[in-house]
Formats: C-alpha cells, sequence, structure tokens
C-alpha cells in the first residue's frame, strides 16, 4: 500500500515560535562551532554540518519548557546525534533504554568495540529496514578498496529502492520529495554515498546518471546534489549539460554553482563572463588571499599546508570558507585547473580588494 507522504514530512518552519530569531540562530551556531572545534570535529562536511546545524534549531525553536538538560549544556551533546535524541533531548541513551532504530544506530556511533558496533548496527536494520544510514555504516566498517565499495554500494542501492518498493515510497506521490519524507531521507544518504564512491573511482558518467536520479527522487535537492553534477559536468567538457543545469537553478548564485561555471567560460574562452562571476564573488580580501596561495604553490599544497599556516582566518571568513570546501568537495575538477587559478589570480589583483 503506498505511503502518504503528507503524514511523514517533516514539520514545517510556520509551526515554530515567534522567539525564534536570526540572533538566536547566530549564538546556537557560535556555540556549536565552539564544541565541534573542542572535540576536534571543526572540519565536518558543510552539508553534516548545516543539517545537525537545523536539527539543533528546530528543537530550540519548539523547545517551550527551556529542560536544564537542553541546548545550554552543548557538553552533552554529541554531534553524530539522530533525529529521535533532537525530539527527546533529556534522554541519557543507553544499551538498557534503547528501543528504536534511531537509537541503536546513535549507540554504534558511539561505541568503540567493533563487535558491538556490528551487533547495534544489525539490531538498527531488524527495527527498521529503510535505516539505510545503519547500511552505510555497515559498508564503511568493511576493509575494503575502491572497487569493492563502489560494488557494495551498487548492491545496496539496487536493494534499497527494491526495499522502498515495498514498503510503498516507490509511487508518484512521494517521488520528487524524498528529503521532505523523513522515512526516505536515509535512502538520499545512502546515494549520496555511493556517488562519493563513483567519483573517487573516476566512474564520472556513472556519477552522473546517479545524481540525475536523485535529482528525480528529491526535487528540491536539499543535499546540494546539483553542485556535484555542475562539477562533473564541467570536469568532463560536457558544457552544454552544465549550462541547461545552471539555467534551472538561475536563482542560485552559490560559490558551489558558480565557480565551476567561471571554469568553464575560462576554458571556453568567454573570459568576459569568467571574470564577471569571479567579481561577484570575490566577497572578501581572505577570499582574494586563497587564490593567490593557490598561484604560488598550487591547489593540493594550499589547500593542505599553506594556507591552513599561512592563512587561517579563511576558516572564519564566508566567503573564504565556502571556497575552500567547494575546492575540496571539487578537487576532481580543480587539480586540472592551475592555469585558471593563475588567470583568476591576475584578474582578482586587479580588483585591488
Amino acid at each position: 500500500m503506498a505511503k502518504n507522504k503528507k503524514n511523514s514530512k517533516a514539520p514545517t518552519e510556520s509551526a515554530a515560535p515567534e522567539y525564534a530569531t536570526h540572533d538566536a540562530r547566530a549564538a546556537l551556531e557560535s556555540r556549536y562551532e565552539s564544541y565541534l572545534k573542542s572535540i576536534g570535529k571543526e572540519n565536518i562536511s558543510q552539508l553534516d554540518n548545516d543539517e545537525r546545524l537545523e536539527m539543533l534549531l528546530n528543537f530550540f525553536k519548539s523547545d517551550h519548557s527551556q529542560p536544564k538538560t537542553g541546548i545550554s549544556s552543548m557538553d552533552n551533546i554529541s554531534p553524530n546525534f539522530g533525529e529521535n535524541n533532537i525530539n527527546n533531548p533529556t534522554k541519557r541513551l543507553t544499551k538498557a533504554t534503547a528501543q528504536t532504530s534511531d537509537d541503536y544506530l546513535e549507540l554504534a556511533k558511539q561505541t568503540p568495540a567493533p563487535n558491538i558496533r556490528l551487533r547495534y548496527l544489525r539490531k538498527a536494520l531488524e527495527l527498521d529496514p529503510l535505516n539505510f544510514d545503519a547500511t552505510s555504516i555497515l559498508i564503511n566498517l568493511k576493509d575494503l578498496s575502491p572497487e569493492e565499495l563502489v560494488k557494495e554500494y551498487s548492491k545496496a542501492y539496487e536493494d534499497a529502492k527494491n526495499t522502498l518498493a515495498k514498503e510503498g515510497y516507490m509511487t508518484q506521490d512521494c517521488i520528487g520529495d524524498f528529503w521532505l519524507i523523513l522515512e526516505t531521507r536515509p535512502f538520499m544518504r545512502l546515494m549520496y554515498n555511493y556517488m562519493i564512491a563513483l567519483i573517487n573511482t573516476n566512474r564520472l558518467h556513472d556519477a552522473i546518471e546517479l545524481l540525475k536520479e536523485a535529482l528525480t527522487f528529491n526535487t528540491s535537492d536539499n543535499l546540494g546534489l546539483r553542485y556535484d553534477l555542475m562539477h562533473i559536468y564541467v570536469k568532463l567538457q560536457r558544457f552544454d549539460d552544465a549550462l541547461k543545469l545552471h539555467a534551472q537553478y538561475k536563482k542560485d548564485e552559490r560559490l558551489s554553482m558558480l565557480l565551476p561555471l567561471s571554469v568553464l567560460y575560462y576554458t571556453t574562452r568567454n573570459y568576459t563572463k569568467s571574470r564577471n562571476i569571479l567579481k561577484k564573488l570575490a566577497a572578501s580580501k581572505q577570499f582574494c588571499d586563497v587564490f593567490t596561495l593557490i598561484n604560488s604553490y598550487g591547489l593540493d599544497y594550499a589547500v593542505e599546508e599553506a594556507i591552513p599556516s599561512m592563512l587561517p582566518d579563511a576558516y572564519e571568513e564566508i566567503a573564504a570558507k565556502e571556497l575552500l570546501m567547494t575546492l575540496e568537495n571539487g578537487s576532481y575538477l580543480y587539480r586540472d585547473c592551475q592555469s585558471y587559478f593563475e588567470w583568476a589570480y591576475e584578474e582578482l589583483e586587479a580588483l585591488d580588494l
């Protein structure tokens, strides 16, 4: 029987109380980043960071009673918590108190013992076959070569689609809203992990097909998969496809969309359009300084050594931070673009920021 996606979707922003302001988010974000730094996890991916912050904020906005063990006690909150723990922050999660699939998934993330972790992950899948986050962790726990990892994710992906079909989610009513439906979010994350495995083995054409399918399952693209698709199109010089994708998201002016587009225009000798994009992106001196170091040292050394030691403020400034994350996530494209960075450095120098 087909699932009713309206009953499964995440709460909308309209349900939030009025006192949840931008100032509250800024304060929460600052404390959360400080907490991540204190435990050595400040370099988690931007997507994970944004999602966890959003869950924290959603709890803050819905928390009328302000329990003592809530957001004010950041040291008691793991950066890997599940949605179940957000809904009940006062609950101390142990083997004795674990009840749901998400509980066991969280226990698996917390324990350092491999055998116990496996037991918790299998229990999570037993309680909820749709908890594909547990599937991803089980795959990554295996000592696999990149080639074997692709095979494992390929099989898991096909099995997951079959499971979703049996559970009634592969219907016209659900397809397109897979991120809004809480039960299908783990499937989208499984797709993302599969995409990374494909990129790491240079299966870029396969990655394109997977990403296009992912955007069909989740048309709002909450995971930002369109940015990966744009980078791969430019890498493979499928410029017509890249321009069509940009036209589809023409209001999207995120750096992750525009920087590969600047590379595209540079490659096709449309220097005016490439330059105009650079001008739009160059929002700070730190942003330009990143290009200076890449021009001087090359991409890999600049990102891994020079920028952390010589330009630590870049990780705090918004435009430069987004640039560094984009360079890291799209390194398979930018490693072959040294001439672009040399040209861009000269263009940015002329702006005299």
